[in-house]
């Protein structure tokens, strides 16, 4: 066999893929296998003597036998690499708002429901965006809010619902089945990625798979049970981003040759292509910027956008902007609510966006002191200083440009679909996450593929030309790399196996974490270890005077260590920044109660009920009251309204029973004065009424909050997106 002519590399054929270089990788046998690569040399048939049809047949699937083995292998690396690096967290507890995506959350521990989980959140969306275009238009009164939530998700992504609902009812509460569930997601991510690169004519994607799968910046999306919705959404938008590819190559095929196959196949992947990304906008709606990636492909592979890009676009730009507008209803209504997060004006935004495009850059490149939490930059007011990215980005785009003859177009390619990408999570759309900071490992798990494909490719491509007697050493410096990358996932693996190392390790870098001394104190007040429950609920307060769950937090502090004068003070600070949460006021009642002042714990009641009138859960809360005041027959009343509300509400049956004996047994019906009766009641529990239970400290994410009284107005989901 004639040796063929060692390929130079230039920047004009830098990632060109010929048929004689890797098609996915560094030192792998991606190109056409032949006899001579994977078999070794051939032994030569006898002098004079024909091979037979058996021994021909036999020589032709020698080297396929070898590749689908070598393919098995390299799979398998992907695969088994996944397993390792994510193991330590297999084991672990549930962690931040894993309670509300599973453990808590009824929709998924109920029976199926295609109208709770699919049309019921829709359809009130819906409804609730056309009042209020016609409110805008003058032509109807205002929408109400959108109905909270108690637990579940606070957006519509009713794929990721239904992927909890199974695995509630596969697992159960042992979440070693949700996190083997998403390792298996993120492993076949990787592949898909793989194969993304190969449809895209990319050398390099069994190395991209690798970095992928391996990346430390993956941890947070994968050993968390909550991330179900990235590991999930990013397989289908890589299917869909396949289809696509072979869609639009099938469309140039049949333009330049007419041996191609009919149609029919073109107009089968452009299909699927749709299908798979509405698939992963149900599951998470963050590839929301996927079709403008589309009319960049375009550009990347033809140097131009034409008419007919931005038709065969149109469908994905109309997808995503239904789910936009879903999106930002949810968030808005159910995810903020009320709560003012401060992000500031433009120029704060922009100065957010300007410092997390390169700090999410540097991390895909070197993915070091990763955080949970990482530290809120103060960008309100912004300084001069943090605009400085912009011009040193637009002057590297510009230099790409320049070049984008050559290797320019190939990196603005890259980078391109890695901001747009990111750009729905910069700071210039207001999300729930920014009341904890402004950046998050989990938003990049997406857009990293855009610098993993460049950095992959351009290696296998260097690689390529280079002196075959170089080769080993290259394959051992990518081995390196990945093998450098994996002990880095699966050491800080073991911070996410379970709350209490995570939020530790969290503070040991970023003591002014509010939010991890919330939850590192709601841990240790869970366990009995109120002195240092005492102290990080301090230290919230003290970072976030501004938001109710932290006054709460440490109010239900206070309480416990019989400071009740002052934890009365903090619910009722609580109460006043979030009065439309019935949690804080009900907090601010029993307290009251338990300190003897029943007068005001019957007016926060009073006060609750006119916001939540039809809650029978408050008119049994509001009795209580009036009954450990004397009033026996305003606590009939009141429980009567309960039992209207909800005839098998046993506690209201409970408690009218108890109040009736105590009434028969007296000689007259009327009840003694309220003085009296504050006068003989213990400063406990009152005897034979059902009390309603002071809410602790809840371990839920990000709120904090105890959970809320059933019926009333809960508390919104502001969970991380």
């Amino acid at each position: 066999m004639k040796p063929s002519k060692r390929h130079r590399v230039t920047p004009d054929n830098f990632f060109e893929l010929r048929r004689d270089l890797p098609a996915h990788g560094i030192g792998d046998a991606g190109h056409r296998a032949s006899p001579d690569t994977l078999s070794g040399p051939r032994s030569q048939p006898q002098r004079g003597r024909e091979p037979g049809p058996e021994s021909r047949r036999a020589a032709a699937d020698a080297p396929a036998t070898d590749a689908w083995l070598l393919r098995f292998l390299e799979i398998a690396t992907v695969v088994l690499l996944c397993g390792w690096c994510y193991a330590p967290a297999n084991n672990g507890t549930w962690l931040w708002d894993d309670d509300q995506s599973v453990t808590q959350n009824p929709v998924a521990k109920g029976p199926f429901s295609v109208m709770k989980i699919w049309l019921y959140p829709l359809a009130e969306a819906v409804q609730g965006m056309a009042r209020g275009v016609l409110h805008a238009v003058g032509l109807g009164p205002p929408p109400p809010p959108p109905t909270p939530v108690n637990f579940g998700e606070a957006d519509y992504w009713p794929l990721t619902a239904t992927g909890f609902w199974l695995e509630w009812h596969a697992f159960g509460d042992n979440p070693l089945g949700y996190h083997l569930v998403n390792v298996a997601l993120h492993a076949a991510g990787a592949l898909l990625l793989w194969r993304l690169m190969v449809a895209m004519r990319l050398p390099g994607g069994w190395f991209a798979a690798l970095l992928f799968a391996v990346h430390p910046l993956c941890v947070e999306t994968v050993t968390w049970v909550s991330e179900l919705k990235n590991v999930l959404s990013l397989p289908l938008m890589l299917l869909a981003l396949i289809h696509f590819v072979r869609a639009d190559e099938q469309r140039e095929a049949e333009t330049l040759r007419a041996d191609v196959p009919p149609e029919g196949r073109r107009g089968m992947d452009y299909g699927l292509a749709v299908f798979w990304f509405v698939m992963a906008m149900f599951a998470k709606t963050s590839m929301v910027m996927l079709p403008p990636v589309l009319l960049l492909h375009a550009w990347w592979k033809r140097g131009r956008i034409g008419l007919s890009d931005v038709i065969r676009s149109a469908p994905f730009f109309a997808v995503s902007l239904a789910f936009g507008l879903l999106t930002i209803y949810f968030q808005h209504g159910r995810a903020i609510g009320t709560e003012t997060i401060p992000v500031g004006g433009f120029w704060s935004r922009l100065a957010t966006a300007s410092l997390a495009l390169p700090f999410y850059l540097g991390k895909v490149i070197m993915p070091v002191n990763l955080l949970p939490i990482y530290p809120r930059w103060a960008v309100d007011p912004p300084r001069p200083v943090q605009f400085l990215p912009i011009p040193i980005m637009a002057g590297v785009a510009a230099w790409c440009w320049m070049n984008r003859a050559t290797w320019g177009r190939h990196v603005l390619f890259a980078l391109g679909f890695f901001a747009l990408m990111l750009l729905p999570v910069l700071g210039f759309v207001t999300i729930s996450y920014m009341r904890i900071t402004w950046v998050a490992d989990h938003f990049v798990y997406m857009p990293m593929i855009g610098p993993i494909v460049l950095l992959a490719a351009a290696a296998a491509g260097w690689a390529a030309g280079v002196p075959p007697r170089f080769r080993t050493a290259l394959v051992g410096l990518a081995a390196t790399t990945v093998a450098v990358l994996a002990i880095g996932s699966f050491r800080y693996s073991f911070a996410w196996a379970d709350e209490d190392p995570m939020w530790t390790y969290t503070l040991s870098k970023n003591p002014d974490a509010w939010q991890a001394h919330s939850r590192l104190g709601a841990r240790k007040y869970s366990q009995g270890k109120l002195d240092e429950a005492f102290f990080h609920f301090s230290e919230s307060v003290r970072l976030r005077p501004d938001l109710a769950e932290t006054h709460n937090n440490y109010g239900n502090t206070l309480a416990s260590k019989g400071r009740i004068d002052e934890a009365i003070a903090q619910f009722r600070e609580a109460a006043r920044l979030q009065p439309q949460l019935a949690v804080f006021q009900n907090n601010l009642a029993m307290t009251c109660m338990q300190a003897g002042r029943i007068g005001e714990a019957k007016e926060v009641f009073r006060t609750m009920l006119e916001q939540w009138p039809k809650d029978h859960t408050l008119h049994n809360n509001y009795a209580f009251a009036l009954h450990r005041a004397g009033d026996s027959l305003g606590a009939i009343t009141s429980l009567q309204r309960a039992l209207a509300l909800a005839p098998n509400y046993e506690d209201a049956k409970k408690n009218l029973a108890v109040i009736r004996e105590e009434l028969s047994k007296q000689k007259s019906p009327v009840s003694p004065p309220a003085s009296a009766r504050v006068a003989e009641a213990p400063s406990g529990d009152y005897p034979g009424v059902s009390s309603p239970t002071m809410a602790p400290p809840g371990l839920r994410s990000p709120t904090m909050a105890a959970p809320a009284l059933p019926g009333a107005a809960p508390s919104p989901v502001l969970q991380p997106q």
